[in-house]
């Protein structure tokens, strides 16, 4: 008989209460035997909430209370997608305490390898010989082609579409929508704008919109 697994979800915004939902789908569809215990949010005003039908269970650093879970980090919007990296350092969990988190309908290519605290959810599609390492979220429908790297604790909107030999640099957000062609690196800690078509490549920490796209700041 399959392991039981108590899962708490690191961050309960929007995108908590998603990955709670595809969590309660991969139950359903897979026969998992896995419970969401509720999440971790340093916001004082969720403390003791109840989000969705789970508890608030307390602050990132009540953490320690619950060594014998699995943790998914959830946090990674355009507003605080660059402290993804300090919240997970600060949390010193080892990698057996993540788990990934894999919908049902995604296809994924027997050649390509996924790392810890990945997020994919459904319609996702990581072609071959792609590597996508560690803490990564993938919201609905984007498509990652063959032979692209992406690196640790990226953020990746919707729909996007990321072309063959691909490289996304670490701490970078790609907005819904964004189409990327082959060939291309886009730097460390840069925002793509949603909609955007990116070309050529994108130095470290810039803003990116447009078709095709144009940079038009600095990430601070």
């Amino acid at each position: 008989m399959p392991e039981n697994v108590n899962i708490i979800i690191i961050g309960a915004a929007g995108d908590g209460r998603s990955v709670a939902d595809l969590i309660e789908s991969n139950i359903s569809k897979l026969k998992k035997n896995w419970y969401l215990l509720g999440y971790l949010d340093d916001d004082p005003k969720k403390q003791r909430m109840i989000v969705n039908d789970y508890p608030v269970l307390g602050p990132l650093t009540d953490i320690y209370k619950y060594k014998d879970c699995k943790f998914i980090v959830s946090i990674g919007s355009v507003r605080n997608f660059l402290n993804k990296r300090e919240i997970i350092n600060k949390l010193k969990l080892s990698s057996e305490n993540y788990m990934t988190l894999i919908h049902a309908d995604v296809q994924i290519s027997k050649y390509a390898s996924i790392g810890i605290d990945c997020i994919l959810h459904t319609g996702t599609y990581i072609g071959a010989n792609s590597i996508i390492k560690n803490h990564i979220k993938f919201l609905p429908f984007t498509v990652i082609n063959h032979d692209t790297i992406i690196n640790d604790f990226c953020n990746f909107g919707s729909q996007c579409s990321i072309a063959g030999n691909v490289e996304i640099e670490e701490s970078c957000y790609i907005g819904m929508n964004v189409s990327v062609r082959e060939d291309v690196t886009i730097g460390e800690g840069s925002l793509i704008g949603m909609g955007s078509v990116i070309t050529k490549d994108v130095p470290p920490f810039s803003k990116v919109v447009g078709n095709p796209g144009r940079i038009i700041g600095n990430v601070k």
